[in-house]
């Protein structure tokens, strides 16, 4: 399991484990979860898909510990949590609403363009000109970057411990002109091997946007996610085709992998229908990047 996934239970096990008053998973019971659910609804903090996520987390930690050797004796009593606790209701935000609005990318990456951090300079321009997931971009490394016939390409893979969303997130995404033209590559060939970008971009990123530097207030929009629906977006704007479409932002279908995943022979296909989305910006008017 990636360690930010073992971070992640951990966190959850931990503040349950202080809302109840103890450590020792085999007495857990559907009344202490239950109680523990309610406070978190009852404090308004955090939202109810965060509550219902972490309630369901929790039911993995108790179903994995229960199906263990080492553990299964020891956990016998600890009540099931999966299917008998219930989650709280939540709508799902329409994509018009979280997606950024052009003016508003815009704003985003002219601030980027002053940033000298290099998380806050390139991952922006990464969710959008690739369609990336912000721990999809967080992670990449430097051996992720190829050259096809011409074309620069990124790597999304679950190699070296990474976790992806699905099966269908691995894929291989041309690298936009607009990312060459700010520089990114040179970048990236600068770069010492390994990671690229600093661990915590997904809250790094999240505060920035909202932060006076940008001042991108709109309730609703998603500061990482909303660049990556424009992406979408703007690929339907200028007629990319579905398949690729769907490749790159990792939604695909297998039907859709066997066309653009199954050989380097289909890359080039790719990297032209990449090149029918227009820059949000005009390249910069001077090298200093």
């Amino acid at each position: 399991m990636p360690e930010k996934s073992v971070k992640k239970y951990k966190r959850i096990a931990e503040s349950f484990a202080r809302h109840r008053g103890s450590s020792n998973a085999a007495t857990v019971t559907v009344h202490e979860v239950e109680a523990w659910a309610d406070a978190m609804l009852k404090a308004g903090e955090p939202s109810n898909r965060s509550i219902a996520d972490r309630l369901v987390n929790l039911g993995t930690i108790i179903n994995w510990g229960k199906r263990l050797r080492q553990y299964r004796e020891a956990m016998a009593a600890a009540e099931t949590v999966s299917g008998k606790v219930e989650l709280p209701s939540y709508m799902e935000k329409p994509g018009g609403e979280t997606a950024y609005r052009l003016e508003e990318a815009r704003t985003v990456l002219k601030a980027a363009r002053r940033e000298t951090d290099s998380s806050k300079r390139w991952l922006p321009w990464l969710c959008l000109y690739a369609g990336l997931r912000i721990s999809e971009a967080n992670t990449l490394r430097k051996a992720d970057f190829f050259e096809a016939e011409g074309s620069w390409f990124l790597k999304v893979t679950s190699a070296g411990k990474r976790s992806l969303k699905t099966a269908s997130s691995e894929r291989r995404i041309p690298v936009h002109p607009a990312l060459e033209a700010e520089g990114f590559l040179e970048w990236v060939r600068a770069a010492p091997s390994g990671q690229l970008f600093r661990d915590g971009a997904t809250s790094l990123i999240g505060r920035w946007v909202k932060s006076k530097a940008v001042g991108l207030v709109r309730p609703g929009v998603a500061p990482n996610h909303g660049l990556r629906h424009l992406f979408v977006d703007l690929c339907r704007r200028y007629g990319v085709e579905d398949s690729a479409r769907e490749y790159m932002a990792g939604h695909s279908s297998p039907s859709v992998h066997v066309k653009y995943g199954s050989s380097d022979a289909m890359l080039p296909g790719l990297a032209a229908e990449m090149l029918k989305i227009v820059p949000v910006l005009p390249p910069p008017t001077n090298s200093a990047n």
